[in-house]
Formats: C-alpha cells, structure tokens, sequence
C-alpha cells in the first residue's frame, strides 16, 4: 500500500490500506498512510480522523507532526509554519519528495511559480528516478499555458512511469490545448483503457471528438462518463453543449442546470444556458443568465492581466487582494478565498482582507 501510494497509484493504494484496516483496525502505519491519502485527496477531516487513531496506535509523533506540516505546506499556509518551510524540506528525511511536493502545490496555489520552479529543479536533481517532478513541472507549465514545454515534461514524466493514468490525461490535454487532436484521442483513448471510470479522460476524449466532426461517439462517450458521475460538471457542460448544437434545446437546459448546480460561478456554463433557455423559448430567463454573464464578464475582465503582472512580482498585496475580491463577487468563491488568504502570507495585518474574509 505504501508503495503504491509513492508511486501516486491512489486508487489502489486505498484498496489496499482498506484491507490492512480490515484486518488490523488497530495498525499505526496504516491510518498515518491513509491519512497521507486523503491529504492527497484533499479530504482533510479524513486525514485528521486517521492521525488521531495513528497517534493511539503508537505511530511516531514526529513523522504524525511533519505531516500536519506538509498540510500547511500543501494548502499554501507558509505563515503557519513560523518560517520553517525551508526546514521542511531539508529536514524531510524518507519524505522528501512527500516535503517537495506539498511546497511546490502550496507555491502554486498562492501563484508563486518562479519560486515553484526552484523547488522542483532541486527535487528533480536529488531524486532523478522520480517522475512526479516532471508532472508537477508540467502542471507548472500548463498554468502559465506553455503548452509545448507542458507537453515534453508529460512526456518525460510518462516515460518514467508509464501506467500513470493521471500523468497521460494531463499529457491529453495539453495537446488538445494546441490542436494536435488526433494525438490527443489516441492518449484519451490509451487512458480509458487503463481506467475505465477515468471521468476526464472520457470529457477529453468528448471534446476531441467533437471537433474532430464525430458527434455520435462523442455523445455516447459523455454517457459513460454521466453513468460513472452523474454530476460531473465537466460531462454535463459538454453534452449539453453537443444537445443545444443537435437541437435539443429541452435536453441541454436540463443537463446545463446540472452543471450550473455543481458549479454556479462558470461563466461558461450560464452562456451555454442562457442559449439553450432562449433555444427552448423562454426568453424571461435567458435574458437573466445573458445579464449575469455580462456581470461577470466586466468584473473579470482584468483578471489575466492582474495574474500577469503577479507573475512578474508576486509580492505585491494589492494585485492578490484585487484578483481575490474579483473571484469572490464573479468567479469561483473559494477560490476567491484563497487568494485573499495569500495576501495574510505577505501581509499578516492586511485589514481590508481580513474584511473580505470575514465577509
């Protein structure tokens, strides 16, 4: 199990760890493994639940310690751990590349990729076998849309590991980002075989074929996809695009609504919506989401040139706390929330955030 999750197999990983737990509820390694998993994962409770019972177990308190630090460290919270995030990494021991990642993920949640990339330049030379580097470089890449270098770095990540679904998703769709869309469907296609339930690589997989004029797979596809998560945004977004271009304008309204439910700050989503709305006739309502939309549009309007300019010197308060107060009135919420929680980690007293926040 711990192997597997090493090498980020996640799924499997926890099959296995729910089988040590089955067998030994009371195994100290096994929950200070799943509470690593949901770290990963992002399910927090979870991880705090499994520290606690590897804590009764007897399990090390300073690898149980260290973890909490790689949460901090993971969720951008540099602040909390009073300046030791250096020390983390060079302190880590047997989990250094565990201290690396979780660094470079919190650097990159708070848009600091210039120091991002030196953490993953001295990861990659102190453990040249490994290919989550490259992935996360590749992450890197596809977030400043440097598609090409985003592509090579997937690619040599994928050679090293190549039973990693994640990794050739990621590699999917940055070269559906450049229109090497043939290439794309291949790897979709590869990935599907490997995971099955694999819900992006099916919407990947979709949108290509879309393109590519092959309307009646796409839509068979976006079914699966909607069989294994029946309220995936992604899925529900594309095939209701795919019904309003067929004319199904009833069925599109349906599926958009479901993706608008599951993610109601998409401007994407409320535009496919708004013309579905006016498709089916009901013009009351596709005037509302039309003026949404424009809201959204004008309060968004700077956004990519304030990320820009944060880029070239992330230091400075006002661009983080004006693309926060932006995501939080027009965009996605929470993530408004942690870019006003990054202005705390240049500026602990910043009180119009604090403000924000507390809002």
């Amino acid at each position: 199990a711990g192997e597997k999750l090493r090498q980020h197999h996640t799924p499997l990983a926890e099959l296995h760890l729910a089988r040590v737990l089955e067998l030994d509820p009371q195994n100290a390694k096994g929950h200070f493994l799943f509470a690593r998993l949901r770290r990963k994962q992002g399910s927090f409770d979870g991880m705090h639940e499994h520290l606690e019972a590897a804590l009764k177990a007897g399990f090390s308190v300073e690898r149980l310690d260290r973890e909490q630090q790689f949460l901090l460290a993971q969720t951008g919270q540099f602040r909390d751990l009073k300046g030791f995030a250096g020390e983390l990494l060079i302190d880590a021991g047997e989990d250094g590349p565990e201290a690396c990642e979780a660094v470079v993920n919190g650097m990159m949640l708070t848009y600091q990729l210039s120091a991002a990339s030196g953490v993953i330049d001295a990861w990659a030379a102190d453990y040249p076998e490994d290919p989550q580097p490259l992935f996360c470089r590749g992450t890197l890449y596809a977030e400043q849309e440097k598609w090409p270098q985003a592509i090579s770095s997937f690619r040599e990540a994928l050679d090293r590991a190549p039973d990693r679904t994640d990794i050739r998703v990621h590699l999917a769709d940055a070269l559906m980002k450049i229109r090497q869309h043939k290439e794309a469907i291949r790897e979709y296609r590869q990935a599907l075989r490997e995971s099955p339930s694999h819900v992006n690589a099916h919407v990947g997989l979709a949108e290509c074929l879309l393109i590519t004029k092959q309307d009646d797979e796409a839509r068979t596809v976006l079914e699966q996809a909607l069989r294994v998560a029946p309220d995936s945004f992604e899925a529900n977004l594309v095939l209701g695009r795919l019904e309003l271009t067929a004319g199904n304008s009833a069925v599109a309204v349906e599926r958009l609504r479901t993706a608008i439910e599951a993610k109601g700050h998409s401007v994407q989503a409320r535009y496919a919506l708004a013309r579905a709305l006016r498709a089916a006739g009901r013009n009351d309502e596709s005037k509302k989401q039309f003026d949404r939309v424009g809201e959204q549009n004008d309060g968004l309007a700077n956004l990519d040139k304030l990320l820009d300019q944060l880029n070239k010197d992330p230091g400075r308060v006002k661009l983080r706390y004006e693309i926060g107060v932006a995501l939080l009135e027009f965009g996605d919420p929470v993530e408004g929330a942690m870019w006003l929680e990054s202005v705390l980690e240049f500026d602990p007293q910043h009180k119009a955030t604090h403000s924000a926040l507390a809002g």
